[in-house]
């Protein structure tokens, strides 16, 4: 079975990664799927945030990494044996995916497993990440070292 993990990740975090790092032990293969969400205003061109993907998740064998413009439950309609799997921080996350989850079930037939973070990624988002940097305050604790070098020499060239 393949777990897929999805989500803009604008940019990758180490919550991410702490999903990741769960999906790849649980699962014999996990995909990690860059979807495009057109209600959200991104700092990162889809290009760069899939470099910073596959540079962050490159140490895992079992992982993959792919882009999907679309409804997300279009692109599972297509897929055999997999699972979503998802990264809840609290109860406000737990509430949208579930509703998430519900929506992907109907329409494709794919169940959701949650995730939940703990620790320091408990409290750890993109959107958090993106108004550190849009507010030049340090930002780089949050980010895994690879997609870090990348990240900043694109905001070198664009800001």
């Amino acid at each position: 079975m393949t777990a897929i993990v999805t989500g803009t990740f604008d940019p990758i975090t180490l919550g991410h990664m702490e999903v990741i790092k769960k999906a790849s032990a649980t699962f014999d293969k996990v995909t990690v799927l860059l979807c495009q969400n057109f209600d959200k205003v991104n700092l990162f061109p889809p290009d760069t945030r899939l470099e910073m993907i596959k540079v962050s998740v490159e140490d895992f064998c079992n992982v993959q990494v792919e882009y999907h413009e679309g409804w997300l439950y279009e692109y599972l309609k297509k897929q055999k044996d997999v699972v979503l799997f998802r990264g809840v921080r609290n109860f406000e996350d737990f509430e949208y995916e579930k509703n998430m989850a519900d929506f992907n079930l109907e329409h494709s037939g794919v169940e959701t497993l949650f995730a939940f973070a703990k620790g320091e990624t408990k409290d750890l988002s993109s959107t958090f990440v993106r108004d550190l940097i849009s507010n030049k305050k340090d930002f780089e604790k949050y980010l895994p070292p690879k997609a870090l070098e990348i990240a900043k020499k694109y905001l070198e060239k664009h800001n």
